[in-house]
């Protein structure tokens, strides 16, 4: 770790960084990746980003618009010395996980950001309802891999969907799946 980051992360206390059950990580000004703690590793591993280690670009790891969203939200930050806070909620599988993230800017033109979480809860049936399309009321499924469609064109695994298909359901492919199947 750079000694200019170690400086700015002392502050924070990096064993107190390292021990949070929050997500942290800190990127250099390039946003580069710069330190992780233990519950990042973990997601890492969880969510199959062990493909970006320490050094490789953090904005490489984010599908747009999350990609757009914490490029503007960094370059903020880096522009000013306040912290910025913003919320989002991160679909799983079987859950809908409200998070907040906590930017904080380094004095060495880094950020440290904290992610937290604030609730977890299955999904609801209304929350399911709106993933029908509003103009046919189907539910867009993938042929290959069921993921279900958003209607902002997201693809989401959503168990209680894959168990028995639902009513109502048209299929199409997502863009992994016709990669996969138009490529062979």
């Amino acid at each position: 770790m750079d000694e200019n980051l170690r400086a700015a992360l002392e502050k924070f206390g990096i064993e107190r960084l390292e021990a949070l059950p929050d997500l942290v990580y800190a990127v250099s000004s390039d946003l580069r990746l710069s330190f992780v703690n233990a519950r990042y590793r973990e997601a890492a591993a969880e969510n199959g980003l062990e493909g970006y280690p320490l050094g490789a670009e953090v904005l490489d790891a984010m599908d747009e618009p999350l990609r757009e969203h914490y490029a503007a939200l960094f370059e903020e930050t880096l522009g000013g010395r306040e912290p910025i806070a913003t919320e989002y909620v991160c679909p799983t599988p079987t859950e809908q996980v409200h998070l907040r993230c906590v930017v904080y800017p380094l004095e060495n033109d880094g950020l440290l950001l904290v992610h937290s979480e604030i609730q977890r809860r299955p999904w609801t049936d209304e929350e399911l309802d709106r993933l029908r399309d509003v103009d046919t009321a189907l539910l867009p499924q993938c042929s290959g891999c069921r993921r279900v469609r958003t209607p902002s064109g997201e693809w989401l695994y959503v168990p209680r969907l894959l168990e028995e298909t639902p009513a109502r359901t048209t299929h199409g492919l997502c863009d992994p799946c016709l990669g996969y199947y138009i490529s062979r």
